[in-house]
């Protein structure tokens, strides 16, 4: 007698970090589940992912980054010379 036909015949595979599982398995005690087969299933297929797009941020994100680096070249001047000089702040 051979045994039944699976109805999923597909394996899935993929490897998480220690935090990564610990925080899958938090997420699983939640919703009261120990089904992890069927957890992760049931999210690969209804969650979803939040993807946001805002310009704005990723242009703040640009300025403050040069502004910081122009900052840590004054600082380094600084440090280099002992003394800071109106020059130095003249950009």
């Amino acid at each position: 007698m051979s045994a039944p036909k699976r109805k999923r015949e597909v394996q899935l595979n993929f490897r998480v970090s220690p935090e990564e599982l610990a925080l899958i398995e938090q997420k699983m005690a939640q919703l009261g589940t120990k089904n992890r087969e069927a957890y992760l299933r049931k999210m690969a297929l209804d969650g979803y992912v939040v993807r946001l797009e805002l310009p704005e941020l990723k242009e703040l994100v640009s300025l403050m980054r040069y502004s910081s680096n122009n900052l840590n070249q004054l600082a380094r001047r600084a440090h280099e010379t002992g003394r800071i000089y109106d020059a130095t702040w003249r950009i």
